[in-house]
């Protein structure tokens, strides 16, 4: 069934950008703001180790909002739970933009995983909800490669940003972002009819356990976790390395980035 007769409102185009923008969530809120990590460093006056807390409690509270919102989803709605996920998101955005101290961000920036973490649990449940067969792994890859081309336009596009605006601005930028999916949410038209009362959101919640019992699965899930922690290493490491280090300006630092 073509995607524009699902979502007539958004049609195939929009309703493909506004996965598209939903699965680059996350890459957009860390590596857009990875060229300012120096310059917020040194405003705070805080060991990196600090401020590496806001990427560091980013992923950990983002892994774990993915578990919850899924089965949320499963069981209110698509359309729903994704307003609630993105307005946290777009909150905490703009409070990130006006934190006056380090510890206000980090706290801030665990908000903006929790409610961040909808988009991407959302975004391939929604493709699951519409297309199935070839038409369901043509749109996944789409989408997803938005997962792998967002990571190195991110902190070019940041660094560019710094040129004309200062550190806050780029989380006012996410905060851009929020809104201008939440927008996108409003014209949304739902694609998973919510369970019903009978269907107990703790069975949904139990199918996780089930998941976690099969060893091919929790093999695989260790692989990833661990390559995962040799990325965040990097991530949380590479702006203090370019610019502190090697004296790189914003703008070099996120070409090299970038490559």
């Amino acid at each position: 069934m073509a995607s524009n007769q699902i979502q007539p409102r958004l049609g195939n185009t929009g309703f493909i950008i506004f996965l598209a923008l939903l699965s680059a969530f996350v890459p957009l809120s860390t590596d857009l703001y990875l060229p300012a990590l120096p310059e917020m460093t040194h405003f705070f006056a805080v060991p990196e180790i600090i401020m590496n807390l806001t990427l560091i409690l980013f992923f950990i509270f983002y892994s774990i909002a993915t578990l919850f919102w899924g089965p949320l989803s499963d069981r209110y709605g698509r359309r729903p739970i994704l307003l609630i996920g993105l307005t946290i998101y777009l909150i905490a955005s703009i409070l990130c933009g006006i934190a006056n101290s380090a510890t206000q961000i980090i706290i801030f920036r665990v908000l903006q995983a929790c409610g961040g973490g909808v988009a991407t649990t959302v975004a391939t449940a929604v493709i699951k909800d519409v297309f199935v067969g070839r038409k369901q792994e043509t749109t996944l890859a789409i989408v997803q490669s938005m997962v792998v081309i967002s990571p190195a336009v991110a902190p070019v596009v940041g660094s560019l940003l710094l040129t004309f605006i200062s550190w806050r601005g780029i989380f006012f930028a996410q905060a851009l972002l929020g809104i201008t999916v939440v927008l996108g949410t409003l014209i949304f038209k739902e694609t998973h009819q919510p369970e019903s009362e009978s269907m107990r959101l703790l069975r949904s919640f139990g199918r996780l356990g089930v998941l976690l019992k099969d060893p091919g699965f929790t093999a695989l899930l260790m692989v990833f976790s661990t390559m995962s922690i040799i990325s965040l290493g990097f991530i949380s490491s590479s702006s203090y390395i370019y610019q502190n280090t090697f004296h790189l300006s914003s703008e070099l630092f996120s070409l090299f980035f970038c490559v």
